[in-house]
């Protein structure tokens, strides 16, 4: 298989299928993808239908392959840190969150451009941003 991405630089923050597997996609032609999980719980998948080894299910595995995970607590100073140093090595950030929530932990697409204006910010939700969007009341 060609490794058409062999160099690029991947940072994912996704959880449940969609976000996961344009992250799985781009590792399987060659990019370096690094996934962010939020603490302690990280990738929901993590424990969906049983697990073969501790924290790893059948999912999991298949969508997170080719991939390098860390746990980042986007909500303190460190993990933001932390973050911000791996999206300014990065060339494609992949958010694969509900709608805003990378934009409330101040993540979003804006804040990520204007201080990497290279950055291509790749958004993959199972909702979307249209009415259904609303904040729960």
């Amino acid at each position: 298989m060609r490794r058409l991405l062999e160099g690029v630089k991947v940072v994912e923050s996704a959880t449940l299928l969609n976000g996961d597997s344009v992250g799985m996609y781009l590792g399987d032609l060659g990019a370096d993808v690094i996934k962010v999980e939020a603490p302690p719980r990280g990738d929901y998948l993590r424990d969906f239908l049983g697990q073969i080894t501790p924290r790893n299910s059948v999912p999991h595995l298949q969508v997170n392959r080719n991939k390098r995970s860390l746990a980042l607590d986007l909500k303190t100073d460190a993990g933001r840190e932390v973050m911000w140093r791996l999206v300014e090595a990065a060339d494609i950030v992949v958010d694969g969150n509900r709608h805003r929530v990378m934009e409330r932990l101040g993540f979003g697409h804006v804040d990520m451009r204007t201080r990497v204006p290279r950055l291509v910010y790749i958004q993959h939700t199972g909702f979307g941003a249209g009415p259904y969007d609303a904040p729960h009341r």
